[in-house]
């Protein structure tokens, strides 16, 4: 079937108008913002969200007032900025848990790095702040394994100071964890050995 001329003309402009429409951009300007709600992360950033958002709401207001150019423009400038914003708070939130674990088995408790970080990010430095608390996360990661292997290495110790004779499948679990332990991991070394202390019975086939 062809399409009548007078149709085509009136169906142009109607084309050309959705074409301009910065429907994805918007939809992922959108997005972008919702997962740092999603992750919870929000208030790590509270300044740089909030231009995030003001650039969100004029695409918006842009979008209204049939400005494509400048709409899809806001909602690219809203989606980076909005990354940004999340890849900082995610990084501080982890770098958060893993000294919390340090902290639930250890005294060590060096965390200026990690308060270097909420700093830079309370200021909308993202990038520092990025960097900073990805630098905490390591020292924390090596934290967490230093004071697994301290406490291995006393649960060892404690283990092999016993007078009675060690059954076949204690001694196999002991010299994986002496094992895990001369290689450094930590909290490998400990759950075998731990193991150990809490079923003073068992016995491997």
């Amino acid at each position: 079937m062809q399409m009548q001329p007078f149709l085509l003309l009136f169906l142009i402009p109607f084309l050309t108008h959705c074409a301009n429409l910065p429907t994805q951009e918007m939809s992922d300007a959108r997005q972008a913002i919702n997962a740092i709600y999603k992750a919870k992360i929000e208030n790590y950033v509270p300044d740089s969200l909030q231009q995030a958002e003001l650039h969100l709401a004029q695409a918006e207001t842009y979008l209204q007032q049939n400005q494509f150019h400048q709409a899809r423009e806001a909602a690219l400038l809203t989606k980076e900025k909005a990354v940004q914003i999340y890849n900082a708070g995610m990084a501080i939130e982890q770098a958060k848990m893993i000294w919390q674990q340090v902290e639930a088995i250890s005294y060590i408790a060096d965390v200026d790095l990690l308060k270097n970080a909420e700093e830079a990010a309370q200021k909308g430095q993202l990038e520092k702040t990025e960097n900073l608390a990805k630098a905490a996360y390591e020292q924390g990661e090596n934290a967490l394994n230093q004071a697994y292997l301290q406490k291995a290495q006393l649960l060892i110790e404690e283990f092999e100071a016993q007078t009675r004779p060690l059954y076949p499948g204690e001694i196999a679990i002991l010299k994986k964890a002496k094992q895990a332990h001369q290689e450094k991991k930590g909290q490998k070394a400990h759950k075998l050995v731990d193991s150990l202390m809490k079923d003073k019975t068992l016995i491997l086939k």
